[in-house]
């Protein structure tokens, strides 16, 4: 929480407006119905979805700062910005988008072997040590690709460096995500809509 108040500090001394929404994997019951629930909602979260459609048309923002979205918000959020008609800037903190478990490791050394389509090298290597985990991760990441989720929803990414990517990894139960929704309050300023890219940048083609 320190992180994500300095991240929206920084948008209010810009002179943003900024809502967060979080959630924690913490919430998350550990037994076999709620690692069921957080399986499927990671997915499609329909009740994120509806959350995120109502913050949404409140506070009518310009623009979607979002982060890590897994397993509590899914890319279903990205969704409602795109039918809302508000870009999205995504922080990548790790490489979700590109490998299943999120690291390119397998057994200490890199590996790309989802990359292209192929998670079901995640399930067939047992990425996560536990299969049923293996097999919920590579269908995640296979809906998400197939369903274009963040090609066509992500009008931004930023690519933290390695530093920003290690902090954020070093929690060991960290799951939660965080939406800064900024509306600039600034006048006689060029508008944060039009200084957007209206083209996917380079980086989402490793999801086609």
């Amino acid at each position: 929480r320190d992180w994500s108040s300095a991240v929206c500090s920084s948008d209010l001394k810009h002179g943003g407006q900024v809502r967060m929404m979080l959630r924690s994997s913490r919430d998350i019951d550990p037994g076999v119905i709620g690692k069921t629930s957080a399986f499927l909602s990671g997915i499609y979260s329909r009740r994120a979805y509806l959350d995120m459609t109502r913050v949404l048309r409140e506070d009518r923002p310009d623009v979607v700062h979002a982060h890590n979205l897994y397993p509590l918000f899914s890319p279903s959020v990205l969704v409602a910005c795109r039918r809302a008609g508000v870009p999205v800037v995504l922080s990548v903190h790790n490489q979700q988008m590109t490998c299943p478990k999120s690291d390119h490791l397998y057994r200490g050394n890199i590996c790309e072997r989802c990359i292209g389509g192929k998670e079901y090298h995640c399930v067939l290597q047992n990425c996560r040590e536990n299969i049923f985990e293996s097999i919920a991760y590579a269908a995640r990441s296979l809906v998400a690709r197939r369903m274009k989720f963040f090609h066509d929803n992500v009008t931004l990414l930023i690519a933290l460096d390695r530093k920003s990517t290690r902090l954020n990894s070093s929690h060991v139960v960290i799951s939660y995500a965080v939406f800064c929704l900024k509306k600039k309050t600034i006048p006689h300023t060029t508008p944060l809509l039009d200084s957007l890219p209206t083209s996917i940048p380079a980086p989402l083609r490793y999801l086609t």
